[in-house]
């Protein structure tokens, strides 16, 4: 699950959850750097750029200013990390030409500043990082470098977020992950996996009202929502995620729990299931993706059924990777409003979009749901399904992105499974149809209490 990637940006004031309760902004203060490196070392599948502010006033503007200037700071470290590992980049970035920028929190240009997200695989390269370093060096007042001074201290670690009743950290391989554990009930507990990768946990709130049976844990996976950002991609891997979830059921002290996965994190499920079937009392499969080359085929159907110029604004973005074309975004928004959500909460769905992560995505996904590109294009895990052993509801939605032929074809493989098809809905079924979703997860889980 995806939002357009031309909408990320640092925002001037805080995102709110439907609760009220403040998240982190998007993008901490070491991303930008790592970003561009990690892209660039990968061949610019996705070039970072330099993102600002919008326009806000007192501390919180301050603060962001300060932590795009961090940010800045950290990605000339990054080029000339990149210049080490014999890369050509232009004179004005190369090792020793360029020192840190100083920052100032009263400069106007900064809060006025907003650049595009470049999306081209072919045409990134080290001359948009070095457009990201000029706009960081102009919007933070660098000041002139003196032979022998000092280096400034390095940026610090992204705050912690505000924690609310339930709300933990946990450390994690990698950083920490935000958890909260909710619920009165005393049925077997049940964790919440979120897709993207990288999209969080808030789109999966609604299946919190199901506490008054169970304990529901919702988390959000490293690089993902109120947790720490992940840039590495050595950590980008099936294993380390597996392994992050199983550290949360030991933190727990959780022997066995009901795995509710989504999207992204139906693989999840799937995966923690063949590592650790002892743990696992049933499964929740939503908008199923076993097979992702049969998903980059159904989302290249359903970008047939969009409008003509939507479909040539798509065809024309595969070709070049000009997102700023004419019609790109509206094409972008056209799918996502058809296929991935059709209503969607947008307190959440604006969480969701600030505190995105966009690196795990981008490298394990694609730039966009209709673009199977990173790391997992390849993954297909069907023949696995017919050795799940213990009760699974797979649920879609009509117009789900991923297919929900595909989908039912998977559940049918898997011995004794649930299949709930949900008209009028995309692939998000926890927004699209909220009502009817939790209350068949609701009645799964009791039935798998009477066991």
């Amino acid at each position: 699950m995806r939002q357009p990637l031309q909408r990320d940006r640092i925002r001037g004031a805080p995102v709110r959850g439907l609760a009220g309760e403040e998240i982190a902004p998007a993008f901490p203060c070491t991303s930008l750097a790592h970003d561009a490196a990690t892209f660039y070392r990968l061949g610019g599948l996705q070039a970072a750029t330099a993102m600002a502010p919008e326009r806000s006033g007192g501390t919180h503007a301050a603060h962001m200013v300060e932590v795009f200037c961090a940010r800045a700071a950290t990605l000339l470290k990054g080029l000339e990390r990149q210049a080490s590992e014999n890369r050509r980049l232009p004179p004005a970035v190369r090792p020793g030409n360029v020192s840190p920028p100083a920052c100032s929190t009263g400069v106007t240009p900064l809060l006025e500043l907003s650049m595009p997200i470049v999306h081209s695989a072919r045409k990134a390269s080290a001359a948009v990082l070095f457009a990201a370093a000029a706009v960081a060096l102009v919007a933070c007042s660098p000041k002139e470098a003196k032979p022998g001074a000092a280096a400034p201290p390095a940026a610090a670690p992204a705050p912690s977020p505000v924690l609310g009743p339930g709300e933990a950290m946990l450390p994690v391989r990698g950083g920490r992950i935000w958890y909260r554990l909710s619920g009165t009930g005393k049925g077997t507990p049940m964790v919440l996996l979120h897709g993207g990768p990288g999209a969080g946990s808030f789109y999966l709130k609604p299946f919190e009202a199901i506490g008054d049976d169970r304990p529901i844990i919702r988390y959000d996976q490293l690089g993902a929502g109120k947790s720490d950002r992940l840039t590495d991609t050595t950590l980008m891997v099936i294993p380390r995620f597996v392994e992050e979830l199983d550290s949360l059921r030991r933190t727990l002290k959780i022997e066995k729990w009901i795995l509710n996965g989504q999207s992204w994190g139906t693989v999840l499920a799937l995966e923690y299931y063949k590592a650790h079937p002892e743990h696992v009392s049933a499964i929740v499969f939503g908008g199923s993706v076993f097979d992702w080359r049969a998903y980059a085929r159904e989302t290249t159907a359903w970008t047939k059924q969009l409008s003509d110029s939507s479909q040539r604004a798509i065809a024309q973005w595969k070709k070049d990777g000009n997102a700023d074309a004419p019609g790109f975004k509206a094409a972008s928004d056209e799918f996502y409003a058809k296929f991935v959500w059709r209503r969607p909460v947008k307190a959440d769905l604006d969480s969701t979009d600030a505190t995105f992560g966009t690196p795990q995505y981008v490298y394990m996904q694609g730039a966009y749901e209709y673009v199977v590109t990173g790391t997992m294009k390849d993954y297909d895990q069907t023949a696995v399904l017919p050795t799940i052993k213990v009760p699974v509801l797979s649920v879609t939605g009509e117009f789900d992105e991923v297919g929900p032929k595909t989908v039912e074809k998977h559940a049918r493989m898997i011995p004794g499974a649930k299949f709930i098809l949900y008209k009028d809905a995309a692939h998000v079924t926890s927004w699209d149809a909220m009502e009817a979703n939790v209350r068949d997860v609701r009645e799964f889980a009791r039935a798998v209490d009477k066991r």
